[in-house]
């Protein structure tokens, strides 16, 4: 199986907002390949934080239920561990 990552058009350009087009032709060139997907990989900019989370959760929503989506987050503010 293998794992591809969603452009940068779709993750870091528009930040998960009003890329419906792009995510269709982006699946679309891939649906040769679909029997052979283990999962998409979504790796957010480090400037995409806990404030952008709903943009998250309703890309996510609008995908394909019929494949696995891994999603990789680098803003800081996911790594804080708060006051020990």
């Amino acid at each position: 199986r293998f794992c591809f990552k969603f452009p940068a058009t779709i993750s870091h350009q528009a930040a998960l907002r009003h890329c419906d087009d792009l995510v269709t032709e982006f699946l679309t060139r891939m649906s040769p390949l679909a029997p052979r997907i283990g999962q998409y990989w979504l790796q957010l900019p480090a400037t995409f934080g806990p404030r952008e989370l709903p943009a998250l959760w309703h890309f996510l929503d609008s995908l394909p239920g019929e494949f696995n989506y891994g999603v990789e987050v680098r803003h800081p503010q996911f790594f804080a561990k708060g006051e020990e």
